[in-house]
Order: structure tokens, then sequence, then C-alpha cells
């Protein structure tokens, strides 16, 4: 089992890429591999309490206002959806409690989950609750979601699933268009001297 570096997450404040380093490079001259302009590596922030699954983005400009009526859940979620750079098919077989996330759009999500998740009622156009986690979210937010499709994967063992959000309001449309900000933004590497 491999232990996952500590790292400082940084938004260049020249051209606006977002830059990932290791926390042992705090304090060093670095090199934005954009736009080439040199600034200092920060210190790591501590985001209360979700330190070891939260993103640390200067200025946090990705995380967005969730109301507080999306993060209530309102009756028990099919599955506990997780945005993750880990290989997918490896989180979940390591992670009973949540599905990895495969894309998200405006209108909705493809995850992978065990093949025995679905269940014979579970068909296209279902309804169901997701619970969505992402890093730049304070909480998790609870959604209605209905199944577009259910494709099993060539192993047999996992299932694509991709949905679309139920009757998505104004609030739920504004965190996905912050969620798909993050996911497009993901960080390079920059070299430290």
């Amino acid at each position: 089992m491999t232990t996952k570096t500590a790292t400082i997450k940084i938004r260049c404040r020249n051209c606006g890429k977002v830059l990932q380093t290791s926390l042992s490079n705090a304090g060093k001259r670095a090199e934005c591999p954009r736009c080439k302009k040199p600034f200092l590596v920060p210190q790591a922030t501590v985001t209360e309490n979700r330190q070891k699954e939260r993103a640390v983005v200067e200025e946090n400009r990705l995380a967005p206002i969730v109301p507080e009526r999306l993060t209530r859940k309102e009756g028990r979620p099919f599955c506990r959806v997780v945005y993750t750079e880990a290989d997918p098919v490896l989180f979940v077989m390591s992670r009973p409690d949540a599905v990895p996330m495969l894309d998200i759009s405006e209108g909705g999500l493809g995850v992978m989950i065990r093949a025995d998740q679905i269940t014979p009622d579970i068909v296209q156009g279902s309804i169901l609750l997701f619970e969505i986690d992402f890093p730049i979210l304070a909480k998790p937010i609870f959604a209605r979601v209905t199944v577009r499709w259910i494709e099993r994967a060539e192993n047999q063992q996992f299932c694509h699933l991709g949905v679309e959000f139920h009757q998505a309001g104004q609030e739920l449309q504004a965190v996905v268009q912050k969620l798909l900000e993050y996911v497009l933004s993901r960080p390079e590497h920059w070299k430290v001297d």
C-alpha cells in the first residue's frame, strides 16, 4: 500500500493556472509552467476538519457557496459519489462506501459502481438520491438523479451508470458550474528550485 504525498495547490496570480507540488517545497522559489512567472511556494493552509480530503486553492476562488437545502439529505442515498484522481477500478475495489465519478456535465454524472449494486428495480428512468462529494465542497451535497443508461464493463464486475440531475434548480446548477470549473482546472506539477 502506497502513502499519498501531502501536496500544496495554488493558483498562479499571473495566468490563473492551478499548480501543485509537494508540501516539502513550501517556502521555495518556483516558476509557473504556463506563463513562466516566478513565485514563492506558500505554506499549506488547513481547511477545518477536512484537511486530508480537501484541496488547498489560493483565495479559494473555486469553492462554491452551497445553499443549506442542497446539503440536507431526504432519504437514504443510493451511493456516495466521490471526485477522485485514483484509478476507478482500484477505487471501487477498495472503497465499498463510495463510488468514483467518471465524468460530470451541466446535466449529470457518470459513475462506476459494482455490478451487485444494480438491483432489478434500477432501470433507465429510475430516480435515485446521490450524495456528491468534491474536495472544494465544505460538505457533501445531495441531489436527485434520473438514470439515463447502465452499461456493464468488460470484466462484468463493474457497471458504468449515467444519470442526469432530476429537476435541477438554479441553486444546484450554480454549484455544478463550480464543480465543472474545478475539474477543468486540475493542477499541473511545477518545477521547484
